[in-house]
């Protein structure tokens, strides 16, 4: 059974690709999401406009609808404490 996202949960992964430039790669694990299906939302946005071309499929319960929500709010720290531990640790190899 394929799992069915809001469009808010698709937004901000293609945001996450697009604005944070985080890889499809590590968007994918991060949130749990085929990287098919990503590069296929990123590629949507592109071309129509995000709002146009991320409807939602609008069949998830309000529950489900808040975990989806909750699950990317909880993984974007995630993925940004991994940039400044990467940072840190280049800054750090500058210093020697």
């Amino acid at each position: 059974m394929a799992m069915k996202y809001t469009a808010g949960f698709k937004r901000e992964a293609v945001r996450m690709m697009t604005e944070l430039g985080l890889g499809v790669t590590k968007v994918s694990k991060k949130l749990g999401v085929a990287q098919s299906q990503l590069y296929d939302w990123r590629k949507k946005a592109r071309l129509a406009g995000m709002v146009a071309a991320i409807p939602g499929s609008g069949h998830l319960t309000p529950l489900e609808e808040e975990h989806c929500t909750l699950k990317a709010k909880i993984k974007r720290p995630e993925m940004e404490w991994d940039i400044l531990k990467t940072a840190s640790a280049i800054f750090a190899r500058q210093m020697e």
